[in-house]
């Protein structure tokens, strides 16, 4: 578990193999920021289940178990991302999106690689992404990165369905890139 910046968001992950972000409820945020020694939280009584829970912001399966979260900036004067190693080794990144029209790019193409392109395993990619609980508020940069390796005819159907050149989308993959990692 990493505490963002914030204060008040942690990013977590678990032994099934999610991440999740989750944020402490605006309530309890302004009751700690009135007594900060949290006794008035500690001794309410709730009816059902516990007075505040934590708000799940967004949730993927990864595939692997995190070891480690922090954040961080990848290259020199570039914003901070979320850098998670996991127990198979590999080194993975959520990168925040600055607007929404980079979310909104991005999802369409996401949501166009999940109709049009079917891995090699056959398996749905949504299925997978979604194996404990639904994914919520993520983005696939790995199936995004897919667009790359596609041949031709596959990559100009892609682009007819997010409605934008096959350049474009290059661009825009490529802007992601450089402006986090490398």
């Amino acid at each position: 578990m990493h505490v963002l910046d914030d204060g008040d968001t942690v990013v977590a992950g678990d032994k099934f193999g999610n991440l999740a972000v989750l944020r402490v409820p605006e309530r309890a945020a302004k009751l700690l920021d009135s007594d900060p020694t949290g006794a008035r939280l500690a001794f309410e009584k709730p009816k059902f289940g516990t007075t505040h829970k934590w708000d799940l912001v967004a949730e993927s399966h990864i595939g692997d178990i995190a070891t480690s979260l922090t954040t961080c900036a990848l290259a020199p004067a570039s914003r901070q991302v979320i850098l998670y190693t996991t127990l198979m080794g590999s080194l993975q990144v959520c990168v925040p999106f600055v607007s929404k029209s980079d979310m909104d790019f991005f999802r369409t193409l996401e949501l166009a690689m999940r109709k049009l392109w079917t891995p090699a395993s056959g398996r749905n990619h949504l299925a997978y992404r979604s194996a404990i609980s639904p994914v919520r508020s993520f983005v696939d940069g790995d199936l995004c990165e897919v667009f790359f390796t596609l041949d031709y005819d596959m990559r100009e159907a892609i682009s007819d369905e997010v409605d934008r050149t096959q350049s474009d989308i290059f661009k825009k993959l490529e802007d992601m890139r450089s402006m986090f990692a490398f």
